[in-house]
């Protein structure tokens, strides 16, 4: 399985783009990468927006045996502002991901996965 992750954030800012690979050989590397940040999280620290995506990849691709609708309720509120560092839920407006399973191509778009914290006084 391939899944291929686009973050947008502000309209004047370059995509980011991702790639995850996991089954076969990839697995236990892909399984060990979501273990340590979810290590990450549990230690109360925060995660970054490679690691955010990393997770929100995982969940998406493990959700997809429900359905599309589950897999794209499922990443959204997944991670709270809290738990990422600063600027990430604006890094992450709109997250498209293309999952390339062995029945075919599977494109998710998921709009604010991570909502952003209201801007305090």
């Amino acid at each position: 399985m391939i899944i291929r992750v686009t973050a947008r954030g502000d309209p004047d800012a370059a995509p980011l783009r991702c790639t995850f690979e996991r089954g076969g050989d990839a697995e236990a590397v892909f399984a060990a990468s979501v273990r340590g940040v979810a290590a990450l999280l549990e230690r109360g620290r925060r995660v970054n927006i490679n690691q955010a995506l990393l997770l929100l990849a995982a969940r998406a691709a493990d959700s997809l045996a429900g359905g599309e609708e589950r897999a794209r309720r499922d990443v959204s509120g997944m991670l709270s502002p809290d738990q990422v560092m600063i600027g990430v839920p604006e890094m992450t407006r709109n997250v498209t991901m293309e999952i390339e399973t062995g029945r075919g191509t599977v494109l998710l778009e998921v709009h604010a996965p991570i909502a952003s914290r209201p801007p305090s006084c």
